[in-house]
């Protein structure tokens, strides 16, 4: 789909005519669709599926723009309506349940029904020291923060803290996908927004 700000990869299963359910991942590092591979065959039994990776990770594009909540809102809201064309189903999970929350409020008549996996941030916010947003826009200091938070030692237990389990458990093949997806050109640009509060969404 080519959006405004670049173009967004996403995957599309089930019967043209089955109700349309949106996938949507967390906006987190090394983030992308995969993370909703275990259940999208299952649904697209159901219904016409499409698993996007959002701007900025996995195999979209990753431009070097102001990533905010309102990024991922508008988003979402120009994918419904250009590229669904119908009311829709979003399933979400993480912060992408709280921008959710806020299209559905802002476009009601694109949205069937809301369904939140681990919307922990919907609950408890997203609050930052002020020390480390100011520190993570200092372009160099960034860069390194990044680095070092996608190195194997740092990536394998938040992966492993995501899915609840313990580092011994995770998959190889899953561990490679997000250390894929967090190497992109660019991945570091969304993720830093993130970990400076700009992606925080009170709802």
């Amino acid at each position: 789909y080519k959006w405004i700000h670049g173009h967004i990869h996403y995957t599309v299963l089930g019967e043209a005519d089955a109700p349309p359910i949106v996938l949507l991942h967390a906006p987190e590092i090394g983030a992308s669709s995969y993370e909703m591979r275990a259940i999208v065959a299952k649904l697209a039994q159901r219904y016409r599926v499409y698993a996007l990776d959002l701007l900025g990770f996995g195999l979209s594009d990753h431009p070097a723009i102001d990533y905010t909540a309102n990024t991922y809102i508008a988003l979402y809201q120009d994918f419904l309506a250009n590229v669904v064309a119908r009311p829709a189903t979003l399933l979400a999970s993480g912060l992408s349940c709280n921008y959710c929350v806020a299209l559905a409020a802002r476009a009601p008549n694109l949205c069937e029904r809301l369904i939140f996996l681990s919307p922990l941030p919907l609950f408890e916010g997203e609050s930052k020291p002020y020390w480390l947003t100011s520190l993570v826009q200092v372009p160099l200091v960034g860069l390194v923060l990044y680095a070092f938070l996608t190195t194997p030692m740092i990536l394998r237990p938040l992966l492993a803290r995501r899915q609840g389990l313990c580092e011994s458990q995770v998959a190889e093949s899953d561990f490679q996908a997000v250390d894929a997806a967090a190497h992109q050109l660019g991945a570091e640009r969304a993720v830093l927004a993130s970990i400076s509060g700009k992606l925080a969404l009170n709802v």
